[in-house]
């Protein structure tokens, strides 16, 4: 996560100069995964490659977001990432879905958003 005038950015960091990050993807990627489990009842296969029928919208993004958990070595899972990413966390909202989210992220892969 990088803090942007008091806004958090989240996404996959892509340098694209010297010190000059951008954050794209993850939500593309976590969107779509979504909507190809409504429409084929498949939430838990993030690979377009392993889902019947896939039309490889956000594939590049998808890609990186199934390895991004596969090699978590199961410190973060599908239901995790889903509901901690699409949790409440408005002030009056609840963030325990967010909060075990970050902590299998944080496990996972460190502090530090490269």
């Amino acid at each position: 996560m990088q803090e942007v005038e008091g806004r958090s950015r989240v996404g996959f960091a892509t340098e694209i100069r010297p010190e000059q990050i951008k954050r794209i993807g993850l939500n593309e990627a976590i969107t779509h995964h979504i909507t190809q489990g409504i429409i084929n009842g498949d939430f838990e296969t993030i690979d377009p490659d392993k889902r019947s029928g896939d039309d490889h919208v956000y594939y590049s993004y998808r890609k990186v977001l199934t390895d991004f958990v596969n090699k978590s070595q199961g410190l973060i899972d599908v239901k995790t990432l889903t509901n901690g990413y699409y949790e409440d966390t408005e002030p009056d909202g609840d963030r325990e879905a967010c909060k075990r989210l970050v902590a299998g992220i944080v496990s996972a892969y460190g502090h530090g958003g490269r």
